[in-house]
């Protein structure tokens, strides 16, 4: 992408071209509500980064469990030094999940996570997940 400094004459910013023109015709679209894109963002991605890709038709956990099934003795996790295998996370979705369904969640319940950013919350958001229940993501959290 473009570094240079220019002036755009419509709004006579003066600003890097690459982030300036961004902005510029996203306030455009605001303003006029005439969109020229309904993904303003491709244009700040570099030439060689596709627009799309293609993925498999598959849930996240599902995604998970391939990855597992995959590369079972690969590190998934590294939390201050402590590794954790894919295969040895599997296996504690696996019980939490049985301890969740145990304790009567069923899919479609919604299930509320308040951790912080730690195994803990990895493993129970994809046990929750692998059985079927909802969970919310709380972004400020």
């Amino acid at each position: 992408m473009s570094s240079s400094v220019l002036e755009c004459k419509p709004c006579r910013m003066e600003s890097r071209a690459d982030l300036h023109t961004i902005s510029c015709i996203y306030m455009l679209e605001l303003i006029t509500g005439v969109f020229m894109t309904s993904k303003p963002w491709l244009a700040s991605y570099d030439r060689e980064v596709p627009a799309s890709i293609e993925y498999p038709d598959l849930l996240i956990h599902q995604l998970f469990e391939k990855a597992a099934g995959r590369f079972p003795d690969h590190t998934a996790l590294n939390f201050f030094g402590h590794i954790i295998s894919y295969r040895e996370l599997q296996e504690t979705i696996e019980r939490l999940a049985g301890v969740l369904q145990g304790i009567g969640i069923k899919p479609r319940d919604r299930v509320i996570l308040f951790l912080p950013n730690t195994p803990h919350m990895v493993i129970s958001f994809y046990a929750a997940l692998s059985i079927g229940a909802i969970v919310p993501i709380l972004p400020t959290w």
